[in-house]
């Protein structure tokens, strides 16, 4: 684990897992980023008055040539129609926001009959939907960038560490074990080189998005959550401890072993903590403050430009991991580990590539 390398100062906390000092001197002027969608709406009012037929019920006193349908059933159908749309589009909205805090949310549909019980449809827990995105986004950067961003022109700061212990393995394969917290924004950054460098090895299922703590450093840092995520990979095995929520509440706990892995290469508790196969440490690489005031979607389509710094830091990291994952697991798979890329952070690691 790094020491304090800078001038800024961690707010301090009670809890005893408390985020590496960051140690970043040169200040990155965030961009931002506006990301929207329009709402929309799949179900539209309808009012059972307004049945062909039942043109009685309203005075028959028309001008000549016109209906009671004519003259009455369209304007107010279109007036009924409009409003019901807007009730609905600011329920979804309102249900919208809420999930991006809890998770998952219900829409309440009226049937068509009347005196009918409200029918509830559980949708996608709206926070991996997010992540599902961004993960394509992700998936989709070209190994191109990738060589281009090489060891990142500067922006990573603490690569990975070598460290010397029996092989951590898990199902026959080499293991990367990740410890942190979602308050933690130093291991909100991290998250994305993790997922940037895994993704190249194996696949995500049920990850999911997170924002770090709003009253810590850089507050709010967007984040995944590894909580309930399932990795596969012909090549590596992935463990994760989430140690706590966004309110140090209080999620996961390791296993025995994991605690002595844990305690063992961090005894003073630092998080994140990245253990790849007990040959390399990693904790945070770069600086959450190069993601500051950025949206997920602002993050993950500046991937696609390697003169970014914010492509630089992740990617960069990226390399890094990947290129101690690789040592790891015998140089699989060939596309990655033998990429221009990988190879240069490899050589500033001292691995030699086969």
């Amino acid at each position: 684990m790094s020491e304090g390398l800078g001038n800024e100062t961690p707010q301090e906390s009670q809890n005893p897992f408390q985020p590496r000092p960051p140690s970043y001197p040169n200040s990155y002027p965030p961009g931002g980023d506006a990301y929207s969608a329009p709402s929309q709406s799949p179900y539209f009012f309808s009012d059972p008055h307004f049945q062909t037929g039942q043109a009685a019920n309203f005075s028959t006193a028309f001008p000549p040539g016109q209906t009671s349908n004519q003259i009455t059933k369209k304007p107010l159908f279109l007036i009924l129609s409009i409003l019901g749309v807007l009730i609905i589009i600011a329920g979804i909205s309102v249900a919208i926001y809420q999930s991006d805090r809890s998770g998952s949310f219900l829409i309440g549909v009226s049937t068509t009959q009347p005196n009918s019980t409200v029918a509830k449809t559980t949708l996608p827990n709206f926070s991996e939907i997010t992540a599902s995105v961004i993960l394509a986004k992700i998936n989709a950067v070209p190994t191109s960038i990738y060589d281009a961003v090489g060891t990142g022109s500067g922006q990573v700061v603490a690569p990975p560490s070598s460290i010397v212990g029996t092989p951590l393995t898990k199902n026959g394969k080499p293991e990367i074990l990740f410890i942190g917290t979602l308050w933690c924004p130093f291991c909100a950054n991290e998250s994305w080189a993790l997922v940037a460098a895994l993704s190249r090895f194996g696949t995500f299922k049920g990850l999911r998005t997170a924002y770090s703590s709003s009253s810590d450093l850089y507050p709010n840092t967007p984040s995944f959550n590894f909580r309930s995520v399932v990795y596969t990979s012909p090549y590596i095995s992935f463990s994760a401890v989430v140690l706590q929520n966004s309110d140090h509440i209080s999620l996961m706990t390791p296993t025995r072993q994991e605690n002595a892995v844990f305690n063992r290469y961090d005894p003073k508790g630092e998080i994140p903590f990245i253990d790849i196969g007990n040959s390399w440490l990693s904790n945070s690489e770069y600086s959450p403050q190069v993601l500051s005031n950025l949206t997920f979607a602002g993050i993950a389509n500046l991937l696609l430009y390697a003169s970014q710094p914010v492509s630089q830091a992740i990617l960069g990291s990226a390399n890094y991991l990947s290129a101690a994952i690789c040592s790891a697991d015998n140089f699989q798979p060939a596309s990655v580990c033998t990429s221009s890329g990988v190879a240069s952070a490899a050589l500033a690691l001292g691995i030699h590539v086969p």
